[in-house]
């Protein structure tokens, strides 16, 4: 076990006891990452489809899922990335049944 992986788990275990991250739905998380990340909703309008798209989203009025919404989760897996979240990006994302 290298230093890396001690001051991870170290890291790990701090959070876990003491950091708490609040349930927050894909509108919220979408919104979130978008303030940190200086976006506006026309900067995910080619990802999303249409600006009234991202505002759909953001409004709880559509949700976003895997496969109508490719370019959209690509867009917000690069922002998770970014931000490096450790919340699991199937969390964001509903499945169409």
């Amino acid at each position: 076990m290298g230093l890396l992986d001690v001051v991870t788990a170290f890291v790990h275990d701090y959070e876990e006891r003491n950091v708490e991250i609040p349930d927050a739905t894909p509108a919220v998380v979408l919104g979130f990452l978008m303030e940190q990340n200086n976006l506006r909703q026309s900067d995910l309008a080619e990802d999303f489809g249409s600006q009234s798209n991202v505002s759909e989203v953001l409004n709880g009025k559509r949700e976003i899922n895997a496969p109508s919404g490719s370019r959209a989760c690509e867009a917000i897996r690069s922002l998770h990335r970014g931000f490096h979240l450790n919340t699991p990006m199937r969390s964001f994302l509903t499945s169409k049944n």
